[in-house]
């Protein structure tokens, strides 16, 4: 069996709703640090045309095999980072990253944000959510095992081991 703590479909809606999309089916979507595809799939049925970035070869394979399942026509994978990336096609409507910013350097995150901007349409838009603490460096040890004994009693045993430090 497999632990899901997150419903990918109900968090797209929401950012979209947030957002106040309309007529997403004639805009386009990048996903940066898109992972195994999960939002990406959800994308793809909304918007005409999505783009996955991740620089993780076997994350980008789950999210194809996810794109097969689906039979998504309407979406591309491209391996590359925040840092690494350059948009080649038409610049877009919406770039979304989503639990991976904070995998950068607190010093490449401006130089990274700059890059976003350069890929967005005007009047584009950029959703990032992202994990931020906002404690005492001291209490970060307590913290972050209380967290990983949550995702123990949400997903269990083994979800926890894939969280542990």
């Amino acid at each position: 069996m497999t632990a899901s703590i997150r419903n990918y479909e109900k968090e797209f809606n929401e950012m979209i709703d947030f957002l106040a999309l309309k007529n997403t089916n004639q805009m386009s979507f990048l996903d940066l640090g898109c992972g195994t595809g999960a939002s990406l799939v959800y994308a793809a049925k909304h918007f005409q045309k999505v783009y996955g970035v991740d620089v993780s070869k076997s994350m980008l394979e789950q999210a194809q095999k996810k794109i097969e399942k689906e039979k998504i026509t309407n979406a591309s994978l491209i391996q590359s980072g925040f840092l690494t990336y350059t948009h080649q096609e038409e610049p877009v409507d919406l770039v979304m990253t989503k639990a991976a910013f904070h995998h950068l350097p607190d010093f490449w995150k401006q130089i990274a944000l700059l890059k976003m901007n350069q890929m967005l349409k005007k009047n584009g838009l950029l959703y990032l959510f992202d994990v931020v603490f906002h404690l005492d460096p001291k209490d970060y040890q307590m913290k972050i095992n209380q967290w990983v004994s949550g995702f123990e009693k949400l997903a269990g045993k083994k979800m926890k081991e894939e969280v542990e430090i």
